[in-house]
């Protein structure tokens, strides 16, 4: 991706130190294509993970689960994955529910933009494309 007036990169943090099962606040697609969501596992000790379901809704209060659930897993104590969301496959509110196993604390972060430097999303991020 680039950085620049036409791409609109905005950077946001949506969620962090989550311990619980929680959603993370809505994301709007309003002026954006592409969405990448940075998931990252602290949990001490390693093994532990983070199922992440990226969830949309067409008014920001009734949502539906947006393709597979994606986990994010390692054997180390931090360990990260993004997820590409194409806004143009998802209704106007985006957002990830968010369920760590056991003692593990998740940081979710948003980069939102409208070019992909690459036409191979594959090739952008290494976990998940929606």
């Amino acid at each position: 991706m680039r950085n620049d007036q036409k791409t609109g990169l905005k950077n946001t943090c949506i969620r962090t130190t989550l311990a619980t099962t929680a959603d993370t606040a809505a994301l709007t697609a309003d002026n954006y294509r592409f969405c990448i969501l940075h998931v990252h596992v602290n949990a001490a000790g390693g093994g532990k993970t983070a199922v992440v379901q990226i969830q949309d809704s067409d008014d920001g209060v009734s949502y539906a689960n947006v393709g597979s659930a994606v986990t994010i897993a390692g054997a180390s104590a931090e360990t990260s994955g993004m997820i590409l969301i194409d806004h143009q496959k998802t209704r106007r509110y985006v957002r990830a529910n968010v369920a760590p196993s056991g003692s593990a604390q998740v940081s979710v972060n948003a980069v939102q933009f409208n070019e992909l430097v690459t036409p191979d999303a594959v090739a952008n991020v290494s976990n998940s494309v929606l």
